[in-house]
């Protein structure tokens, strides 16, 4: 379903907005996907879903794409590699901060078991 929709969308959006239609729509139907899968698969399968750890990696990839977003476009190699220094720097420092998916127990944890093998 989400394949067959795609089509459609890409068939009414790209020739509205050009690139970023084709965007949207994929993105879209990508996020459908995942939401059916959640729903028929939990019909077979019981998975828990940590639905707070899903709201801070949320929020964590909303204040990367705002931080990445306020960066002038320089372009070319130089704009890609610094947007993706500024993403990875602001996710990892919104996920220490609200410990999404508790990262600071989970990075206590590697460095433990690191030490302990050196």
């Amino acid at each position: 379903m989400p394949a067959t929709l795609n089509i459609g969308l890409n068939l009414w959006l790209v020739p509205i907005f050009g690139l970023m239609g084709a965007v949207g729509a994929t993105v879209f139907c990508y996020a459908l996907l995942v939401v059916l899968y959640a729903v028929v698969g939990r019909r077979f399968v019981p998975f828990p879903v940590e639905w707070r750890t899903v709201a801070e990696v949320a929020t964590c990839c909303l204040g990367m794409a705002l931080a990445v977003s306020l960066m002038p476009a320089w372009g070319g190699m130089i704009e890609l590699f610094a947007k993706a220094g500024v993403g990875v720097l602001s996710f990892g420092a919104l996920a220490w901060a609200l410990n999404a998916g508790k990262v600071r127990l989970t990075l206590s944890e590697m460095r433990q078991k690191g030490g302990a093998s050196a």
